[in-house]
């Protein structure tokens, strides 16, 4: 179901309320969260680590298994590059929200085709 469907935001609401889940989709390595404020959440199954894409910050938080973190700049990214292992993640994360981008379903949650 999709919560607050019947609800209009106004100005400045995006400050005021907490984000709530938009979508959702399951793979069979990850669960991929959208919210709200734009924000992506993957998590994945095998390891335990979180990927989560900020567009307000344009950032990326990196969170392991022993639940360390790390915030990289999506501007220092593209200018310096970055490890194999998130080159990895970021381009999952792309395929993630170009499949959440094309899905023209209302629903909240959405089929994985793999």
């Amino acid at each position: 179901m999709t919560a607050g469907a019947n609800t209009t935001a106004q100005e400045g609401d995006e400050l005021a309320w907490l984000p709530y889940l938009k979508k959702w989709l399951r793979t069979s390595c990850a669960i991929v969260l959208h919210l709200s404020n734009g924000t992506i959440q993957i998590n994945f199954f095998q390891d335990h680590t979180k990927f989560i894409l900020c567009p307000m910050m344009a950032a990326v938080t990196c969170i392991n298994k022993n639940r360390d973190f790390h915030t990289y700049s999506l501007s220092l990214l593209e200018e310096y590059g970055c490890c194999e292992e998130l080159g990895r993640q970021l381009c999952y994360a792309h395929t993630m929200v170009d499949r959440m981008l094309s899905s023209k379903s209302p629903s909240s949650r959405l089929e994985d085709n793999t």
